[in-house]
């Protein structure tokens, strides 16, 4: 899947698009998709081209922007992504509201990480250690495992740094949260 990463002002999204889709005809690519677009750009190119994928930010904090076009992906069969599902480390457990980043991490200027935001972090992190004892399991693997059960996604991508981080994250597999968890989850705004 070749996917557009970001919208590029200097290029029409027609333009990219006509070209991915000749890449397509002629055999050279299988499937093509976009990343990062607004839902407006997103609902359009859906229905005037062959879009396979989207990916957007998906995770307990970060919902809007998959939501808006979920309708419109399902029913034209288009695969969704997700990116970013232990929202930049902050559902890992491992930040706190002392937690300072220095400019050089992106995470300075993330909203989830701002200090009015940490009254609604404490609750979604709380409940997340709640459920991670109830399952045996850490509050990143209930995180990742909210994500896989919202039916919202066909596929997350998930970072790590290290080996551990590899293997936590693939003990979110081989089992699900209740319906009844992955609402409590949903409800915390």
């Amino acid at each position: 899947v070749y996917l557009i990463h970001w919208p590029d002002k200097n290029t029409s999204i027609d333009d990219t698009l006509d070209a991915l889709e000749r890449l397509r005809v002629q055999g050279k690519i299988i499937s093509y998709g976009l990343s990062n677009f607004d839902s407006k750009s997103i609902e359009s190119s859906v229905q005037n081209y062959n879009i396979s994928a989207v990916e957007l930010p998906f995770n307990l904090v970060e919902r809007e922007k998959l939501e808006q076009v979920s309708n419109v992906l399902e029913s034209s069969n288009v695969l969704s992504f997700s990116y970013g599902p232990l929202a930049q480390g902050l559902l890992t457990g491992k930040y706190t509201s002392d937690t300072k980043f220095d400019n050089s991490d992106r995470r300075h200027r993330l909203p989830h990480f701002s200090a009015q935001m940490w009254g609604r972090n404490k609750n979604l992190l709380d409940s997340l250690e709640i459920l991670g004892e109830k399952y045996n399991k850490t509050i990143s693997q209930v995180a990742l495992r909210w994500v896989l059960d919202s039916g919202r996604v066909d596929s997350v991508i998930v970072g790590a740094k290290s080996c551990k981080q590899i293997e936590e994250n693939y003990s979110a597999l081989g089992w699900s949260l209740s319906k009844e968890d992955v609402s409590k989850l949903s409800m915390i705004q």
